[in-house]
């Protein structure tokens, strides 16, 4: 792999033939994609959600807007702490590049999920994400789509102590807390 997150890693005809095979069996695939190339590739093969999106641009986004397929933006993996010395190259860029891509896909329609697959994002601040589409241009009924406003305790549109005032969340019709 490459240390440039904008690196598209699966070719075109390889992504093609993963949604195919997943479509083969019914399930829905979501693509890790932080650049544009990668998204746009992704949203043509069929992938139902791409999952950070943080490098997007304008064929990107019209790509996704025209197949229909999801932005999960997981925006505290890059709106959170500095980048320690550790941290790739390309990870200062993307704190202005995903608030740019995020405008674009909010602009563009393009239908939005919290949610994360980033395993350094610890489960308390999951939910800045919240604040962070708010913060970026969703306004408070938007963000509320983006998850559930019946799994909240409290005023649904104010996003202080949120995470604490979670009742329940469901995943694939299960309840999981």
């Amino acid at each position: 792999t490459r240390p440039d997150a904008e690196y598209q890693q699966i070719a075109d005809d390889g992504i093609a033939e993963i949604v195919a095979e997943a479509a083969r069996h019914d399930l829905p695939v979501m693509a890790h994609a932080h650049g544009a190339r990668a998204a746009e590739s992704a949203a043509r093969a069929g992938v139902r959600s791409i999952e950070h999106g943080w490098f997007l641009d304008e064929e990107a986004v019209a790509a996704m807007a025209e197949h229909d397929t999801w932005l999960v933006p997981t925006l505290p993996a890059v709106h959170g702490e500095e980048a320690g010395p550790d941290a790739p190259p390309w990870l200062p860029r993307a704190k202005e590049a995903s608030a740019r891509s995020f405008a674009m896909a909010l602009d563009a329609g393009i239908p939005m999920a919290m949610g994360t697959d980033c395993p350094v994002v610890p489960h308390a601040r999951r939910l800045e994400e919240l604040a962070l589409m708010h913060r970026l241009g969703l306004d408070a009924a938007g963000v509320w789509r983006t998850s559930t406003s019946d799994a909240v305790e409290g005023d649904p549109w104010s996003f202080d102590g949120l995470d604490s005032r979670v009742r329940r969340v469901w995943k694939d019709g299960v309840p999981v807390r």
